[in-house]
Protein backbone atom coordinates (compact mmCIF):
# COMPACT_ATOMS: atom_id res chain seq x y z
CA UNK A 1 0.00 0.00 0.00
CA UNK A 2 1.48 3.18 -0.62
CA UNK A 3 1.57 6.18 1.72
CA UNK A 4 -1.96 8.03 0.85
CA UNK A 5 -3.80 4.41 1.35
CA UNK A 6 -1.79 4.27 4.85
CA UNK A 7 -2.89 7.76 5.69
CA UNK A 8 -6.65 7.15 5.03
CA UNK A 9 -6.85 4.20 7.03
CA UNK A 10 -5.46 5.54 9.90
CA UNK A 11 -7.63 8.01 9.91
CA UNK A 12 -10.64 5.65 9.00
CA UNK A 13 -9.39 3.65 12.51
CA UNK A 14 -8.81 6.68 14.37
CA UNK A 15 -13.18 7.62 13.95
CA UNK A 16 -13.35 3.85 14.55
CA UNK A 17 -11.63 3.71 17.79
CA UNK A 18 -13.25 6.67 19.27
CA UNK A 19 -16.30 5.77 17.65
CA UNK A 20 -16.05 3.11 19.77
CA UNK A 21 -14.53 3.57 22.30
CA UNK A 22 -14.12 7.17 23.32
CA UNK A 23 -10.71 7.22 23.25
CA UNK A 24 -8.83 9.30 21.28
CA UNK A 25 -5.36 8.24 19.35
CA UNK A 26 -2.85 11.04 19.27
CA UNK A 27 -3.59 11.60 15.64
CA UNK A 28 0.27 12.31 15.02
CA UNK A 29 1.72 9.28 16.47
CA UNK A 30 -0.91 7.18 14.93
CA UNK A 31 -0.40 8.51 11.85
CA UNK A 32 3.41 8.80 11.89
CA UNK A 33 3.60 4.95 13.32
CA UNK A 34 1.15 4.03 9.88
CA UNK A 35 3.69 5.52 7.31
CA UNK A 36 7.28 5.43 9.14
CA UNK A 37 7.83 1.78 7.62
CA UNK A 38 7.47 3.52 3.98
CA UNK A 39 9.56 6.43 4.96
CA UNK A 40 11.78 5.39 7.02
CA UNK A 41 15.45 3.89 5.36
CA UNK A 42 16.14 1.07 7.46
CA UNK A 43 12.18 -0.49 7.68
CA UNK A 44 11.09 0.47 3.81
CA UNK A 45 14.43 -1.49 2.68
CA UNK A 46 12.96 -4.54 3.67
CA UNK A 47 9.61 -6.24 1.75
CA UNK A 48 6.14 -5.77 4.13
CA UNK A 49 5.65 -9.35 3.12
CA UNK A 50 4.41 -11.42 6.41
CA UNK A 51 7.05 -13.72 5.77
CA UNK A 52 9.70 -11.38 6.04
CA UNK A 53 8.72 -9.00 8.34
CA UNK A 54 6.25 -11.38 10.92
CA UNK A 55 8.86 -12.14 13.31
CA UNK A 56 9.50 -7.90 14.01
CA UNK A 57 5.63 -7.65 13.80
CA UNK A 58 5.73 -10.17 16.47
CA UNK A 59 8.05 -8.29 18.38
CA UNK A 60 6.48 -4.89 17.85
CA UNK A 61 3.61 -6.30 19.74
CA UNK A 62 5.33 -7.77 22.70
CA UNK A 63 6.37 -4.42 22.92
CA UNK A 64 2.95 -2.57 22.45
CA UNK A 65 1.38 -5.39 24.86
CA UNK A 66 3.85 -4.71 27.82
CA UNK A 67 3.65 -0.74 27.67
CA UNK A 68 1.99 0.57 31.32
CA UNK A 69 -0.53 3.26 31.69
CA UNK A 70 -0.69 4.46 28.39
CA UNK A 71 -4.53 4.86 27.92
CA UNK A 72 -6.52 7.61 29.81
CA UNK A 73 -8.58 10.02 27.90
CA UNK A 74 -5.97 10.16 25.34
CA UNK A 75 -3.54 7.42 24.02
CA UNK A 76 -0.32 8.77 24.66
CA UNK A 77 2.50 9.53 21.61
CA UNK A 78 4.38 6.62 22.30
CA UNK A 79 1.69 4.44 21.62
CA UNK A 80 -0.24 5.55 19.62
CA UNK A 81 3.00 5.86 16.96
CA UNK A 82 3.95 1.95 17.76
CA UNK A 83 0.38 1.19 17.39
CA UNK A 84 0.33 2.62 13.64
CA UNK A 85 3.48 0.93 13.10
CA UNK A 86 2.19 -2.52 14.09
CA UNK A 87 -1.04 -1.21 11.56
CA UNK A 88 0.46 -0.43 8.79
CA UNK A 89 2.28 -4.06 8.20
CA UNK A 90 -1.35 -5.61 9.26
CA UNK A 91 -2.61 -3.63 6.29
CA UNK A 92 0.36 -4.90 4.20
CA UNK A 93 -0.63 -8.32 4.95
CA UNK A 94 -3.82 -7.73 3.18
CA UNK A 95 -2.98 -5.91 0.11
CA UNK A 96 -2.57 -8.03 -3.15
CA UNK A 97 1.07 -6.08 -3.89
CA UNK A 98 2.49 -7.75 -1.32
CA UNK A 99 0.90 -10.99 -1.33
CA UNK A 100 2.53 -14.63 -2.10
CA UNK A 101 0.05 -14.05 -5.44
CA UNK A 102 1.49 -11.15 -7.26
CA UNK A 103 3.86 -11.34 -9.85
CA UNK A 104 4.55 -8.04 -11.23
CA UNK A 105 7.76 -5.72 -11.16
CA UNK A 106 7.94 -2.71 -8.89
CA UNK A 107 5.99 -0.76 -11.80
CA UNK A 108 2.85 -3.00 -11.71
CA UNK A 109 3.30 -3.13 -7.71
CA UNK A 110 2.92 0.77 -7.82
CA UNK A 111 0.04 0.75 -10.47
CA UNK A 112 -2.13 -1.49 -7.96
CA UNK A 113 -1.27 0.48 -4.95
CA UNK A 114 -2.26 3.60 -6.69
CA UNK A 115 -6.16 1.70 -7.76
CA UNK A 116 -6.24 0.61 -4.14
CA UNK A 117 -5.39 4.21 -2.87
CA UNK A 118 -8.13 5.70 -5.38
CA UNK A 119 -10.36 2.70 -4.18
CA UNK A 120 -9.96 3.71 -0.55
CA UNK A 121 -10.80 7.31 -1.34
CA UNK A 122 -13.53 6.51 -3.37
CA UNK A 123 -15.21 3.96 -0.49
CA UNK A 124 -13.88 5.51 2.84
CA UNK A 125 -17.59 5.95 4.02
CA UNK A 126 -18.88 2.63 3.10
CA UNK A 127 -15.86 1.33 4.50
CA UNK A 128 -15.76 2.82 8.02
CA UNK A 129 -19.33 1.46 8.06
CA UNK A 130 -18.82 -2.03 7.09
CA UNK A 131 -16.08 -2.22 9.74
CA UNK A 132 -18.68 -1.72 12.18
CA UNK A 133 -19.86 -5.27 11.63
CA UNK A 134 -17.26 -6.58 11.36
CA UNK A 135 -15.09 -5.80 14.76
CA UNK A 136 -13.58 -9.18 16.44
CA UNK A 137 -12.38 -9.21 19.61
CA UNK A 138 -9.65 -10.68 20.29
CA UNK A 139 -7.86 -12.02 23.38
CA UNK A 140 -4.51 -9.88 23.95
CA UNK A 141 -2.23 -12.24 24.36
CA UNK A 142 0.75 -12.46 21.91
CA UNK A 143 -0.13 -16.11 21.04
CA UNK A 144 -4.21 -15.12 20.36
CA UNK A 145 -2.85 -12.03 18.03
CA UNK A 146 -0.78 -13.89 16.36
CA UNK A 147 -3.62 -16.79 15.82
CA UNK A 148 -5.39 -14.35 14.57
CA UNK A 149 -3.47 -12.64 12.07
CA UNK A 150 -2.47 -16.14 10.68
CA UNK A 151 -6.54 -16.87 10.38
CA UNK A 152 -7.19 -13.59 8.82
CA UNK A 153 -4.37 -14.13 6.56
CA UNK A 154 -5.03 -17.74 5.30
CA UNK A 155 -8.71 -16.71 5.00
CA UNK A 156 -7.77 -13.94 2.81
CA UNK A 157 -5.51 -16.09 0.90
CA UNK A 158 -8.24 -18.76 0.50
CA UNK A 159 -10.36 -15.80 -0.84
CA UNK A 160 -9.14 -15.00 -4.28
CA UNK A 161 -5.84 -15.24 -5.94
CA UNK A 162 -6.77 -12.46 -8.01
CA UNK A 163 -6.00 -8.41 -7.88
CA UNK A 164 -9.28 -6.87 -5.47
CA UNK A 165 -9.23 -3.89 -4.06
CA UNK A 166 -12.79 -4.52 -2.54
CA UNK A 167 -11.29 -7.89 -0.52
CA UNK A 168 -7.72 -5.77 0.10
CA UNK A 169 -9.89 -3.10 2.25
CA UNK A 170 -12.56 -5.20 3.42
CA UNK A 171 -9.43 -7.65 5.48
CA UNK A 172 -7.34 -4.27 6.14
CA UNK A 173 -10.17 -2.80 7.43
CA UNK A 174 -11.17 -5.49 9.72
CA UNK A 175 -7.43 -6.79 10.59
CA UNK A 176 -6.42 -2.81 12.11
CA UNK A 177 -9.62 -2.49 13.55
CA UNK A 178 -10.18 -5.35 15.79
CA UNK A 179 -6.46 -5.24 16.38
CA UNK A 180 -5.95 -1.78 17.67
CA UNK A 181 -10.35 -2.13 19.42
CA UNK A 182 -9.01 -5.01 21.39
CA UNK A 183 -5.55 -3.82 21.95
CA UNK A 184 -7.12 -0.70 23.80
CA UNK A 185 -9.91 -2.09 25.42
CA UNK A 186 -7.24 -4.44 27.57
CA UNK A 187 -5.44 -1.39 28.54
CA UNK A 188 -8.68 0.15 29.82
CA UNK A 189 -9.87 -2.92 31.29
CA UNK A 190 -6.72 -3.35 33.43
CA UNK A 191 -6.98 0.65 34.39
CA UNK A 192 -10.78 -0.32 35.63
CA UNK A 193 -9.74 -3.93 37.31
CA UNK A 194 -6.44 -1.55 38.90
CA UNK A 195 -8.41 1.22 40.07
CA UNK A 196 -11.00 -0.89 41.83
Amino acid sequence: MNIFTHLGISRGIMAVIERNLGIKLDGVGFVLGNIKPDIDPKLSSVPHLKNTVMDYVSSEIKSLLSMEDKIKNRCTREFSERLGLITHYLSDFFCYAHSEYFKGNILKHCIYESKLSKYCRKNKVAAAENIKKRITYIDTDLVSILRYIDNMHNEYLNAGNKASCKRDMKYTMEMAASFCISVIKSYISEEINTAA
